[in-house]
């Protein structure tokens, strides 16, 4: 598991046991960034959605297997976006580090990062599951799909 330099990967094991509170199903973290923000497109402007904290990216054991979330510190609604291969649109132009935009359904996202880098993975992340989903005889590996440049998004985490 590789996370950014804020997130110490000792706290793994508490971080998976708070999602699991949010939602049991939740089966593994496979990346997380110490610092996000949600802003939303409302009418002509982007607004903040008065949700920022911890984002991670997860596998869940049934239907939808893949999600993100950003678990807000600010109030007690978090951010949870299932990852399925039509929930969310992508294009090689939403990546502005530090900025993610995305659309779902009819609205449009974006997410601020404090590290920059986890902005990038975060699409890469995204990406490659939507595409997995998108072709299911393609063999799903954590531990070698997700290798990207030098350092890759997950590593061996027991």
């Amino acid at each position: 598991m590789k996370f950014d330099k804020k997130m110490d990967p000792s706290v793994l094991p508490m971080n998976l046991a708070s999602l699991q509170r949010i939602d049991p199903y939740i089966s593994q973290i496979l990346m997380a960034a110490s610092r996000a923000r949600l802003y939303k497109y409302i009418k002509t402007e982007w607004k903040e959605a008065n949700i920022e904290g911890s984002l991670f990216v997860y596998e869940r054991k049934c239907e939808p297997c893949f999600g993100f979330m950003i678990l807000n510190q600010l109030s007690e609604i978090n951010e949870i976006q299932p990852i399925t291969k039509d929930s969310i649109e992508l294009h090689e132009e939403s990546v502005q580090s530090p900025f993610l935009f995305y659309k779902k359904k009819e609205s449009y996202h974006c997410i601020w990062f404090s590290e920059k880098e986890n902005c990038r993975k975060l699409f890469q992340m995204i990406e490659l599951v939507i595409n997995n989903l998108r072709n299911p005889d393609f063999l799903f590996s954590t531990e070698q799909d997700f290798k990207i440049g030098e350092g890759s998004l997950l590593q061996g985490a027991s």
